[in-house]
């Protein structure tokens, strides 16, 4: 089951407000509450939820990349290229970039709805 900011402030009888501002290192909070949190959301393998946090921010961090044919050696090795600078860039691993590859079906659909010729 996904622990969530609320089960961490019901097992410490405090407020998911004050979980957030520790999680997120905002806010005034005393060094124990602060401690109290982080031990109890390593316990719990506290991880955040990227899609609840974009709905919230209304900023999702997503790069779209539009290639004709992912099979073909020569834009295989544009997509692994530009994912290798993205994440060395953002200083992320595996667990916080994710990549997707669409069939060619759904590449010429976006194609499509973008209003570009494919190539």
């Amino acid at each position: 089951m996904t622990v969530t900011l609320s089960d961490i402030a019901k097992d410490l009888n405090i407020s998911a407000v004050t979980v957030s501002k520790v999680l997120r290192n905002k806010g005034r909070i005393s060094a124990h509450t602060r401690s109290r949190v982080l031990k109890r959301a390593k316990e719990l393998d506290y991880r955040p939820n990227w899609v609840a946090r974009s709905l919230v921010t209304r900023r999702t961090y997503t790069i779209g990349l539009l290639l004709p044919d992912f099979t073909h050696p020569f834009f295989a090795d544009i997509a692994k290229t530009i994912v290798q600078a993205i994440r060395l860039a953002l200083h992320v691993g595996e667990e916080r970039l994710g990549v997707t590859a669409r069939s060619h079906s759904t590449c010429e659909n976006a194609w499509r709805l973008a209003r570009i010729p494919p190539l």
